[in-house]
């Protein structure tokens, strides 16, 4: 890893620590750090930009520097937060919307600040309502939760406002750390939400009322509940309330409740190791292996990540719920002899594509290599164990110190030397 301090490049580093973590369902906005010692007799300024790079020059980061201290001789220790940070700084007015485009608030939440990126499947969707003088931090915070987006501070070289993902990406077996720890908290048996309503006018002394410091509008409020089906009946009440985002309005409550209840019906929560070289990121939705044949999927809050040849992270998975999985046999066949047999497990849906691999294989001390006659065995998951049969001819025959090379593609030789594909 390498850290980018303005134009100047450090190398050698030690306690590099990068943390990230998101909340899909926005009940915080997360101020990503990232921190670091350096070898370096430079003592750069706070208020430049801080660059995490990969050896393959990958940007893991790209925050403002806050705080540089010299902590030994020739040693620096500096610590960067993301745009965040400036956000929660900046203070926005009281503002009424009316069918306000996302595109121009999320302008006006940046303006001054950075540079950004708006998803085209939000820019266009619009909002309602009052916002009271807050920081741009909050406003920002509270258009995603409206509107079904996340924001993302890590991997880029600006803040990514995103939707929500519905696509599911699996954590491989093989890059998993055994062996996951299960948790589960208590059942949410409601999700409360407040939607409010504003009419112009002079309020009464019974009114609720606000003001965009222009004009006054009187605030009606309407409480929508969604009670949880799955709940234990001897599960206290606990509910997961939204009552002071005043841009919550009859028109969008209801994709707010169904999005809250979603997430926060689910009491599972999943710890895990994995290699993880900026696959698996805050925010994604993945599939993970609690064994060789249970997956569950949920969402990805936070990755802890630690450095060597290659990155490891400890993921911590929410709203998290077991997947529907079946297994997947693919036999290896010559003729009606099985020669080979490979095992799977994968979530229900799941687009399966491997290279059949070639097979060295001997029997009553003849060595054969068995090739492939389609290159690939592809297809997808179902919920019953799935048997595939690939199908194979004899490529070379070795016994007696004689090779018979009956199927190959392609031959070569060069100094004595055969090359066969």
């Amino acid at each position: 890893m390498r850290i980018i301090i303005g134009i100047k490049t450090y190398t050698k580093i030690k306690s590099l620590s990068f943390s990230p973590e998101t909340d899909v369902t926005n009940s915080e906005l997360a101020v990503n750090e990232l921190s670091a010692d350096i070898f370096t007799d430079d003592l750069p300024m706070p208020g430049c930009y801080v660059a995490l790079y990969d050896e393959r020059e990958v940007m893991w980061a790209h925050y403002w520097l806050f705080e540089s201290v010299r902590i030994d001789r020739g040693v620096l220790r500096i610590r960067a937060q993301s745009e965040m940070l400036v956000l929660e700084r900046k203070t926005m007015g009281a503002i009424m919307y009316n069918d306000a485009p996302v595109s121009n608030i999320v302008s006006d939440i940046f303006a001054n600040v950075t540079l950004y990126s708006l998803d085209s499947s939000l820019s266009s969707m619009t909002i309602s309502g009052f916002c009271p003088e807050q920081t741009a931090r909050d406003r920002l915070q509270w258009v995603c939760l409206c509107v079904g987006g996340y924001v993302k501070t890590y991997f880029n070289d600006r803040p990514e406002i995103k939707p929500i993902e519905t696509e599911q990406a699996l954590i491989p077996l093989s890059q998993t750390f055994w062996k996951p720890s299960l948790t589960y908290g208590d059942d949410v048996t409601a999700v409360v939400v407040k939607a409010f309503s504003y009419t112009e006018g002079t309020p009464s002394t019974t009114d609720k009322w606000v003001t965009d410091g222009t004009r006054n509008y009187i605030q009606t409020e309407q409480v929508f509940t969604l009670s949880n089906p799955d709940a234990s009946p001897l599960a206290a009440e606990h509910a997961y309330k939204v009552e002071d985002v005043t841009i919550i309005n009859t028109g969008n409550v209801s994709a707010i409740l169904t999005r809250l209840s979603t997430y926060f019906f689910k009491r599972m929560e999943v710890s895990l190791d994995v290699i993880d070289n900026g696959e698996y990121i805050p925010g994604q939705k993945v599939a993970a292996y609690m064994d060789e044949r249970e997956i569950v999927g949920g969402f990805v809050k936070s990755c802890d990540f630690s450095f060597g040849l290659q990155a490891r992270a400890r993921l911590r998975l929410v709203q998290t719920d077991s997947v529907p999985s079946g297994g997947l046999l693919i036999h290896y066949m010559f003729g009606d002899t099985q020669i080979g047999l490979a095992r799977y497990w994968f979530p229900v849906g799941y687009a399966y594509d491997f290279e059949n691999p070639y097979i060295d294989r001997t029997d009553s001390a003849v060595r054969f290599i068995y090739r492939p006659l389609t290159e690939n065995a592809s297809g997808t998951v179902t919920s019953e164990t799935e048997n595939i049969y690939e199908y194979y001819e004899i490529a070379l025959r070795h016994s007696d110190n004689i090779l018979l090379i009956l199927s190959v593609d392609e031959l070569s030789q060069n100094e004595g030397i055969v090359r066969i594909s």
